[in-house]
């Protein structure tokens, strides 16, 4: 649930994508919480705070930071895209979709082999 509060949202992300957390954060709004507090994506000791209402809360002390360093750590997953190019030489993303499957058909080396594969 941590790790869902604080995955950071852009314009561009699809609304269900956070529905989830947006759900959760009314239920405990309306369960009269004045807020969630979760771990910042941006740093393991860092918290952001998210309040349902801002008279719930005393500004005591506030702090401008500047980033001077990002780490981000990746690693490549299965992902259903290749390139390709297209009839006017450009490269396009084109997004692999399985649309049939079926057996293969049993080749020379397969019928030549006994039920062990020898």
């Amino acid at each position: 649930m941590a790790r869902a509060f604080r995955e950071p949202a852009t314009r561009d992300d699809d609304i269900a994508e956070y529905a989830p957390t947006q759900i959760i954060a009314e239920v405990f709004r309306s369960e009269g919480y004045d807020g969630v507090a979760y771990r910042s994506a941006f740093g393991t000791d860092r918290f952001n705070i998210a309040l349902f209402d801002l008279d719930a809360a005393k500004l005591v002390t506030c702090a401008l930071h500047e980033v001077r360093d990002v780490e981000l750590k990746h690693e490549e997953t299965a992902n259903p895209y290749f390139v390709q190019v297209d009839e006017d030489g450009k490269p396009v993303l084109v997004r692999n979709v399985i649309t049939d499957i079926r057996p293969l058909e049993p080749t020379e080396r397969d019928e030549s082999t006994d039920k062990d594969g020898v």
